[in-house]
Order: C-alpha cells, then structure tokens, then sequence
C-alpha cells in the first residue's frame, strides 16, 4: 500500500512539472510572436498620402516674411575668406529661400501656370542644393579675398522688394520670387567678376544666370497679364 502511494505521488509530481512547462512555453511563445510582430510593423514604410501643410509647415507663413527671413540668414552667415566657398555657402542660403517659397506656392496657390514653374523651381534648386552640399563637404577654405562676399552683402542691402500684400499667393509669388531670382543673377555674376576659381561653381553660375533669367521673363509676362 505504501509503495502504490509513492507511485501515484511520484505521477501526480511528473503530470504537473509537464503542465507547467507547457505553461512557460506558451507564454513565450505569445511573447515572442507579438514582438516580432511589433518589429516587422516597425519596419513598414508608412503609406498615409502628404497633405499640403505637410510642406515643410507652410500654415502662416507668407511670402514676403520668408523673403525678408531668407536674407537675414545670408547676412548672418561669416565670410570664409575664399570667393568659392562663400558662393556656395550663400547660394545655398538663397536657394533654401527659393525652396520654401515655391513650397508655399504649391501649399496654397491656385494658378496652374504658376504652381508649375514653383515646381520646376523646387526641383531645379533642391539639386542644385545638393550639389553646393557636395563642394562644401570636400572644399577646405584656402583664401582668396573677401572681394566676392563684400559685393553680394552691399547687393542685398539695395535690394527693392515691391509686393501687393492684398493680392494672391500666387501674385505674392510672382513678385517675390522676381527679385529673389535677379538676386541671384547678381551674385552668380559678382561671383564670376570676383575671383572664382572652381570650375564646377563656374559652370553652375552660368547656369543659374541662364535659367533665372528665363524664369524672370516668364514671371514678368505672367504679371502683365494678371
């Protein structure tokens, strides 16, 4: 009797070490499968659509407020002592302006036309951006003079800024974004006058004379017309 006892003790010892051990492992189980769950939703690209104000947060911002912050950031950046790297380093700058102004434009404006070439613009200038980020990356500042920098401050100093402020987004545009791309001429072209030695920077001034000039004749007969 007593040794039918131990068995049947032993049994019941052997039963529940095996029900709790398949206790531990569900519960590891589980744990595991919703971890990795949660990694791979992690890893899932998102896929809900951008709406305008995700445009760089455009809400209440307005054209010539942007304007005026775009120039206060090129003056308040020092002078590198080298014409290249200071043209690359405003340029940059200038067309950062240029950027925020067409992603308003394209946020808010209504005129096919005009969104259009703010698209054209945004395009044209983000890679331009990133070519300017590329020099800067690999260009030590190695003198030069500061003949560049100097011209290109007393030209932003004599700028004239005209805008119908109860006009549209997209006159407001027009009329902002036509000073901001002369500006830009005249550096490209102070650039040149002044010392430039990169030939990549060269090329990249000729360019951007080229291309604004033609965006400012087409701003200009858009604003005849309207």
């Amino acid at each position: 009797m007593t040794m039918k006892k131990a068995l049947f003790a032993v049994g019941i010892m052997v039963a529940l070490a095996a029900c709790n051990s398949g206790g531990d492992s569900s519960t590891y189980s589980t744990s595991t499968t919703t971890s990795d769950t949660t990694k791979a939703a992690a890893t899932q690209p998102t896929t809900a659509q951008p709406t305008a104000s995700d445009t760089v947060g455009m809400s209440g911002k307005s054209m010539m407020g942007l304007m005026q912050a775009n120039m206060e950031q090129m003056k308040a950046m020092p002078p590198t002592g080298n014409p290249d790297n200071d043209f690359a380093g405003l340029m940059k700058i200038h067309h950062m302006g240029a950027i925020e102004m067409a992603q308003l434009e394209l946020a808010q404006g209504t005129d096919s036309e005009i969104k259009a070439m703010a698209q054209k613009m945004l395009d044209a200038q983000q890679g331009e951006v990133a070519q300017f980020n590329n020099f800067l990356s690999g260009h030590q500042a190695h003198g030069g003079g500061d003949a560049f920098y100097k011209k290109v401050m007393g030209q932003m100093n004599s700028m004239k800024m005209d805008m119908d402020h109860s006009g549209s987004v997209d006159k407001q545009f027009v009329q902002m974004m036509i000073p901001h791309h002369q500006g830009a001429i005249d550096m490209a072209k102070a650039y040149q006058e002044t010392g430039a030695h990169e030939a990549q920077l060269k090329t990249m001034a000729g360019k951007i004379t080229t291309d604004q000039q033609r965006e400012i004749q087409a701003l200009q007969g858009w604003l005849a017309k309207h």
